[in-house]
């Protein structure tokens, strides 16, 4: 079948859409002809716009959602807010240009995934997809809407925006992508304006305020004062050994003994045993015509819920087994924790005390 496709994306028969992107339309009766596609002027018009104001005019992929949303111009899905990323797949699609790309990925194995708290750990398995090597690309004329020249530009521009990105974005900022709003719940970023950094709330912008019928009122902090008052509790913590341990204390109460897990696993086994046999019971009772098909919905409802219940409690003791087994291990080697980690925390480099801040 993947043959099959390619050999006519390079016949030009076939368009690679699945769904024609924003300023398109295609034949209803054949929407992978490529012979049947037009111009949607309406939405041609806003293809124009985007990549004017952002080649011409400046403006960032935020600047732009937040444009067009207040302009209350819908998105491609028909959504009432616009977001940076719908903005770049936009000025990323050389259909604009007059092609139409197929054959840009390619099946691989999926990664492992391990899991969050209170789910199962999954093992390697199924696929996913990656990126194919532009030469492998297949193009498929297309009407254009913007020149050639302009669609370089904007390449242009996203490519010199990728290379900035680490300077403004991942400097010497210790906490980046660890500071959470305390009001609203939202990640901080770091704002730059050149001169000073700060921790600003993602609920203060304008996109991101409009999905919270609450707008944030906090207060932006200054980069360099929360990274040192951070740094100096570190400190604090890992030279004082009362402090360790007493953190060590705090996260062993409520502790299950391995005797006592295995007890409560057992249990839950033996109670989701029995919830089974009622189950197989009922389903033999309606086979005997003692039991109406209503009254076996009604029940089995009951008992896949209770059924349902009894693995999200497996699941969080899994989940608080995993937890207390790394504080146990935790606990073990926190003298000598505390005497490798404190030499040279004055002298420490930024990666250093980025490390150290992970670890603690």
């Amino acid at each position: 079948m993947r043959r099959g496709r390619v050999a006519a994306l390079r016949a030009g028969r076939l368009l690679p859409w699945s769904t024609p992107p924003l300023g398109y339309r295609v034949d209803p009766r054949a929407p992978r002809d490529p012979a049947g596609v037009q111009v949607d002027e309406a939405g041609a018009a806003i293809v124009r716009d985007i990549y004017t104001w952002y080649v011409e005019d400046g403006l960032t992929l935020y600047g732009i959602a937040q444009r067009l949303s207040d302009q209350h111009v819908p998105t491609p899905t028909g959504r009432a807010l616009w977001s940076p990323a719908t903005i770049r797949k936009v000025l990323m699609n050389a259909a604009y240009q007059g092609i139409a790309y197929g054959n840009q990925q390619r099946s691989v194995p999926a990664r492992r995934s391990y899991p969050l708290i209170g789910r199962a750990l999954k093992g390697p398995g199924g696929e996913s997809v990656a990126g194919r090597p532009p030469e492998e690309w297949v193009g498929v004329p297309v009407p254009a809407i913007i020149s050639t020249e302009r669609f370089a530009q904007a390449q242009a521009r996203l490519a010199q925006n990728r290379q900035r990105a680490p300077r403004n974005t991942r400097g010497d900022y210790l906490l980046r992508c660890l500071v959470s709003c305390r009001q609203c719940g939202l990640a901080h970023m770091v704002w730059n304006n050149g001169r000073y950094a700060y921790y600003r709330c993602k609920g203060l912008d304008g996109l991101m305020a409009r999905r919270h019928p609450t707008p944030c009122r906090s207060r932006q902090v200054a980069t360099e004062r929360l990274d040192a008052l951070v740094w100096a509790d570190l400190c604090e913590v890992l030279t004082d050994p009362a402090v360790l341990d007493e953190a060590v204390r705090r996260a062993q109460q409520g502790w299950l003994s391995h005797d006592e897990r295995q007890a409560r696993r057992q249990d839950l086994h033996r109670r989701r045993a029995d919830v089974e046999r009622q189950i197989g019971r009922l389903v033999d009772a309606y086979a005997a015509e003692v039991l109406s098909l209503e009254e076996l919905r009604a029940r089995r409802v009951t008992l896949e819920e209770r059924l349902a219940a009894l693995g999200r409690e497996e699941q969080q003791l899994i989940a608080e087994g995993v937890k207390d087994d790394q504080i146990q291990q935790v606990a073990g080697q926190v003298a000598s924790f505390r005497a490798r980690i404190v030499q040279g925390l004055e002298q420490a480099t930024f990666a250093e005390r980025r490390a150290r801040k992970d670890a603690t």
